[in-house]
Protein backbone atom coordinates (compact mmCIF):
# COMPACT_ATOMS: atom_id res chain seq x y z
CA UNK A 1 0.00 0.00 0.00
CA UNK A 2 2.89 2.34 0.98
CA UNK A 3 4.43 1.76 -2.22
CA UNK A 4 1.26 2.56 -4.18
CA UNK A 5 1.07 5.18 -2.18
CA UNK A 6 4.31 6.68 -3.53
CA UNK A 7 3.91 6.05 -6.78
CA UNK A 8 0.44 8.17 -6.96
CA UNK A 9 2.55 11.12 -5.21
CA UNK A 10 5.16 10.85 -8.23
CA UNK A 11 2.67 10.77 -11.09
CA UNK A 12 0.76 13.80 -8.68
CA UNK A 13 4.44 16.06 -9.38
CA UNK A 14 4.97 15.10 -12.24
CA UNK A 15 1.90 15.85 -14.06
CA UNK A 16 2.61 19.28 -12.07
CA UNK A 17 5.47 19.58 -14.06
CA UNK A 18 4.30 18.55 -17.50
CA UNK A 19 1.16 20.79 -16.85
CA UNK A 20 3.44 23.66 -16.33
CA UNK A 21 6.58 23.18 -17.40
CA UNK A 22 6.15 21.36 -20.21
CA UNK A 23 2.97 23.18 -21.51
CA UNK A 24 5.06 26.38 -21.36
CA UNK A 25 7.85 25.18 -23.43
CA UNK A 26 5.72 24.25 -26.33
CA UNK A 27 4.37 27.43 -26.16
CA UNK A 28 7.64 28.87 -26.42
CA UNK A 29 8.60 26.88 -29.27
CA UNK A 30 5.74 27.68 -31.48
CA UNK A 31 6.41 31.23 -30.87
CA UNK A 32 9.64 31.01 -31.46
CA UNK A 33 9.27 29.52 -34.49
CA UNK A 34 6.25 31.79 -35.96
CA UNK A 35 9.37 34.84 -35.26
CA UNK A 36 11.83 33.13 -36.80
CA UNK A 37 9.48 32.46 -40.02
CA UNK A 38 8.04 36.35 -39.86
CA UNK A 39 11.95 37.72 -39.76
CA UNK A 40 13.39 40.15 -42.22
CA UNK A 41 16.96 39.38 -41.90
CA UNK A 42 19.04 36.28 -41.79
CA UNK A 43 20.61 36.74 -38.67
CA UNK A 44 17.56 37.14 -36.87
CA UNK A 45 16.20 33.93 -38.40
CA UNK A 46 19.61 32.19 -37.34
CA UNK A 47 19.23 33.47 -34.04
CA UNK A 48 15.28 32.24 -33.48
CA UNK A 49 16.35 29.13 -34.75
CA UNK A 50 19.17 28.65 -32.03
CA UNK A 51 16.39 29.93 -29.47
CA UNK A 52 13.79 27.15 -30.78
CA UNK A 53 16.55 24.80 -30.58
CA UNK A 54 17.03 25.50 -26.88
CA UNK A 55 13.66 25.71 -26.34
CA UNK A 56 12.91 22.23 -27.57
CA UNK A 57 16.29 20.82 -26.02
CA UNK A 58 14.94 21.63 -22.40
CA UNK A 59 11.62 20.37 -23.11
CA UNK A 60 12.87 17.13 -23.81
CA UNK A 61 15.01 17.03 -21.23
CA UNK A 62 11.83 17.90 -19.30
CA UNK A 63 10.17 14.96 -20.38
CA UNK A 64 12.48 13.09 -19.62
CA UNK A 65 12.75 13.91 -16.00
CA UNK A 66 8.72 13.60 -15.54
CA UNK A 67 9.26 9.61 -17.00
CA UNK A 68 12.05 8.95 -14.94
CA UNK A 69 10.33 10.47 -12.18
CA UNK A 70 6.99 8.75 -12.74
CA UNK A 71 8.73 5.45 -12.67
CA UNK A 72 11.77 4.95 -10.52
CA UNK A 73 10.63 4.32 -6.42
CA UNK A 74 12.11 7.72 -5.56
CA UNK A 75 10.39 9.31 -2.46
CA UNK A 76 10.05 12.68 -0.56
CA UNK A 77 13.20 14.95 -0.23
CA UNK A 78 15.23 12.59 -2.39
CA UNK A 79 12.35 12.88 -5.91
CA UNK A 80 12.78 16.91 -4.71
CA UNK A 81 16.39 17.13 -5.37
CA UNK A 82 16.17 15.14 -8.72
CA UNK A 83 13.98 17.36 -9.92
CA UNK A 84 16.03 20.67 -8.45
CA UNK A 85 19.12 19.00 -10.34
CA UNK A 86 17.30 19.12 -13.61
CA UNK A 87 16.27 22.40 -13.30
CA UNK A 88 19.58 23.62 -12.34
CA UNK A 89 20.58 22.01 -15.77
CA UNK A 90 18.27 23.25 -17.76
CA UNK A 91 18.61 26.78 -16.76
CA UNK A 92 22.69 26.57 -16.59
CA UNK A 93 22.63 27.02 -12.53
CA UNK A 94 24.70 26.21 -9.95
CA UNK A 95 23.41 25.08 -7.04
CA UNK A 96 25.02 24.04 -3.84
CA UNK A 97 22.87 21.28 -1.87
CA UNK A 98 23.41 20.80 1.99
CA UNK A 99 22.04 17.88 3.44
CA UNK A 100 21.34 18.34 7.50
CA UNK A 101 21.37 14.92 10.05
CA UNK A 102 18.16 13.00 8.94
CA UNK A 103 16.96 14.80 6.13
CA UNK A 104 17.06 12.65 3.44
CA UNK A 105 15.61 9.97 5.63
CA UNK A 106 12.39 11.99 6.11
CA UNK A 107 9.25 10.90 3.75
CA UNK A 108 6.90 13.76 2.50
CA UNK A 109 3.64 13.70 1.62
CA UNK A 110 2.42 14.47 -2.30
CA UNK A 111 1.06 18.43 -1.05
CA UNK A 112 4.27 18.40 0.58
CA UNK A 113 6.46 17.33 -2.45
CA UNK A 114 4.73 19.62 -4.33
CA UNK A 115 5.04 22.47 -2.20
CA UNK A 116 8.40 22.34 -1.33
CA UNK A 117 9.55 21.70 -5.16
CA UNK A 118 7.31 24.89 -6.14
CA UNK A 119 8.85 26.58 -3.52
CA UNK A 120 12.55 26.40 -4.48
CA UNK A 121 11.66 26.72 -8.21
CA UNK A 122 10.55 30.10 -7.62
CA UNK A 123 12.94 31.15 -4.89
CA UNK A 124 15.74 29.81 -7.71
CA UNK A 125 13.46 31.92 -10.20
CA UNK A 126 13.82 34.88 -8.29
CA UNK A 127 17.73 34.87 -7.95
CA UNK A 128 17.58 34.89 -11.91
CA UNK A 129 16.25 37.94 -11.87
CA UNK A 130 18.19 39.59 -9.00
CA UNK A 131 21.50 37.50 -8.83
CA UNK A 132 25.24 38.80 -9.53
CA UNK A 133 25.75 35.34 -10.68
CA UNK A 134 24.12 32.09 -11.60
CA UNK A 135 25.01 30.21 -8.18
CA UNK A 136 23.04 29.65 -5.40
CA UNK A 137 23.34 28.01 -2.36
CA UNK A 138 20.38 25.47 -0.67
CA UNK A 139 19.96 24.27 2.58
CA UNK A 140 17.91 21.36 4.09
CA UNK A 141 17.59 20.77 7.89
CA UNK A 142 14.79 19.02 10.20
CA UNK A 143 13.98 21.93 12.88
CA UNK A 144 13.05 20.06 16.93
CA UNK A 145 12.39 16.86 15.30
CA UNK A 146 9.17 18.27 13.78
CA UNK A 147 9.38 20.88 11.26
CA UNK A 148 11.43 20.78 7.45
CA UNK A 149 13.07 23.86 7.03
CA UNK A 150 14.33 24.52 3.59
CA UNK A 151 16.88 28.18 2.96
CA UNK A 152 17.72 29.16 -0.59
CA UNK A 153 20.73 31.68 -0.32
CA UNK A 154 22.26 33.92 -3.05
CA UNK A 155 23.93 36.89 -4.03
CA UNK A 156 22.50 40.58 -5.08
CA UNK A 157 23.42 42.74 -7.74
CA UNK A 158 22.58 45.46 -5.13
CA UNK A 159 20.76 45.90 -1.84
CA UNK A 160 17.08 46.16 -2.99
CA UNK A 161 13.56 46.64 -1.59
CA UNK A 162 12.33 43.43 -1.06
CA UNK A 163 8.56 43.54 -2.64
CA UNK A 164 6.47 40.75 -2.65
CA UNK A 165 5.38 40.07 -6.53
CA UNK A 166 2.94 37.01 -7.75
CA UNK A 167 5.51 34.66 -7.31
CA UNK A 168 6.84 35.38 -3.59
CA UNK A 169 2.67 35.63 -2.55
CA UNK A 170 2.37 32.03 -4.42
CA UNK A 171 4.69 30.74 -2.63
CA UNK A 172 3.83 32.16 0.92
CA UNK A 173 0.03 30.73 -0.35
CA UNK A 174 1.51 26.91 -0.83
CA UNK A 175 3.46 26.84 2.06
CA UNK A 176 0.59 28.10 4.60
CA UNK A 177 -1.28 25.83 3.18
CA UNK A 178 0.50 22.99 4.39
CA UNK A 179 0.90 24.65 8.24
CA UNK A 180 4.13 26.53 6.75
CA UNK A 181 5.52 30.19 6.58
CA UNK A 182 8.08 31.81 4.57
CA UNK A 183 10.62 34.36 5.65
CA UNK A 184 12.52 37.23 3.44
CA UNK A 185 15.81 38.55 4.09
CA UNK A 186 19.04 40.89 3.04
CA UNK A 187 22.24 40.18 5.07
CA UNK A 188 24.91 42.19 3.23
CA UNK A 189 24.78 41.46 -0.79
CA UNK A 190 22.83 37.89 -0.08
CA UNK A 191 19.12 37.60 -0.24
CA UNK A 192 17.90 34.64 1.97
CA UNK A 193 14.47 32.69 1.33
CA UNK A 194 13.56 30.70 4.28
CA UNK A 195 10.91 28.56 4.43
CA UNK A 196 9.24 25.84 6.97
CA UNK A 197 6.81 23.80 7.29
CA UNK A 198 5.79 20.35 9.84
CA UNK A 199 6.29 16.82 8.41
CA UNK A 200 2.88 16.04 10.35
CA UNK A 201 0.85 15.37 7.72
CA UNK A 202 -3.22 16.52 7.90
CA UNK A 203 -5.61 14.26 8.05
CA UNK A 204 -7.20 16.46 4.87
CA UNK A 205 -3.96 16.32 3.05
Amino acid sequence: MEKVTRQEERNQIAREIHDSVGHRLTALTMQLEAARLQAKDSESQKTFAQLKTLAQDSLADTRSAVKTFKTEDTAGIQAVIQLIRKLESESQLRVAITMKTGVLGIVLSNKQSVTLYRSIQEALTNMMRHSLSRQAAIEFQIIAQRDLRFQVTHPLKEKVTITEGFGLTNMRERLSEIGGRLTVSQSGEELHLIGQFPLEVKNDD
